[in-house]
């Protein structure tokens, strides 16, 4: 089991972009800002995986994308930042440790990003949470212990990969699975799952109505399912500038004896909480198109670091 690595604070965080421009020498334009984040990243998951994660052509397809475009680099240097910050804010959480355990050697990443992102979205309402160490338990074997103000609530976390095609059975399936390996038969239990961002596009907006319809159809059969929160986090690309954000449907079993109107809290997002973005902090607005990165993931971060020890 690892051991928690030593925290990083707010200020140590400010100072990272700085730092990394000392170490690599002279950088161009946002070169240092996707350094500093690797150098995060390196903290908590080590050497041996960062390097293996954002050299070009190794490692997860979610986190590496193909680099052949502007788009693919934009999206990797946005991706790259954002697992940094996430790392920064959910070290504090109770069993992070666990779940640095379960990113190194899993191969699909974006199962572990997914429940990245709905620990952020927790913490950013202010809600207590701690991550649950796997045990391989059936009943036991759930991601998260969410208190809604006194409202307890084991949550699961199932991941679609982005080719997944639109299914309502599929989405089903999932909340099937968790129920039978991975909730509690008789605590109130929710799932999040992680869909395709094309789900939300705006002109599927009959497939949110359709996902929300069958799930609600679901959950009728069940008392233990008190909620399930479908989202995607969208990358979106443009020639000046780049960003990504969530977005979601929850659904909730309101028929259901162990739910709670405290749950209801989970829609309530406190965009003002002290959770600390590092566009902010760093004073980037949003990733912008840069060809030096690219250029930079190009060479791979190995040879970077290198050529400036």
């Amino acid at each position: 089991m690892t051991v928690n690595p030593p925290f990083i604070s707010s200020l140590a965080v400010t100072n990272f972009p700085a730092l990394a421009k000392i170490k690599y020498g002279k950088t161009t334009g946002h070169t240092h800002f996707y350094l500093a984040a690797a150098e995060i990243i390196e903290h908590f998951l080590g050497s041996e995986w960062t390097n293996k994660q954002l050299l070009p052509g190794k490692g997860d397809r979610y986190l590496n994308p193909s680099l052949i475009s502007d788009e693919d680099a934009n999206l990797h240097f946005y991706r790259v930042i954002n697992l940094a910050e996430h790392l920064i804010n959910l070290q504090g959480v109770v069993n992070f440790a666990s779940i640095i355990d379960c990113i190194r050697p899993r191969r699909d990443f974006e199962s572990s990003m997914a429940e990245l992102e709905v620990a952020q979205v927790l913490a950013r309402q202010g809600l207590a949470f701690e991550f649950v160490k796997p045990s391989g338990v059936a009943g036991q074997d759930y991601d998260f212990q969410i208190d809604f103000e006194g409202y307890s609530v084991c949550a699961d976390v199932k991941c679609k990969i982005d080719s997944t095609k639109f299914s309502v059975k599929s989405i089903i399936n999932s909340i099937k699975k968790a129920r039978a390996k991975n909730l509690p038969k008789h605590q109130p239990g929710m799932v999040f799952i992680k869909a395709p961002d094309k789900w939300f596009e705006q002109t599927n907006f009959t497939l949110m109505s359709q996902a929300e319809s069958g799930i609600s159809t679901y959950l009728e059969s069940t008392e233990t399912v008190v909620g399930v929160c479908l989202y995607a986090h969208k990358f979106i690309y443009a020639s000046d500038a780049s960003g990504g954000f969530m977005t979601w449907t929850t659904v909730l079993n309101k028929n259901s004896r162990l739910f709670d109107i405290r749950l209801e809290l989970l829609d309530k997002l406190d965009a003002s909480s002290a959770w600390i973005s590092l566009y902010r902090v760093w004073g980037l607005a949003a990733p912008h198109r840069d060809r030096q990165i690219a250029q930079l993931i190009a060479k791979g971060r190995t040879e970077a670091r290198s050529g400036h020890n």
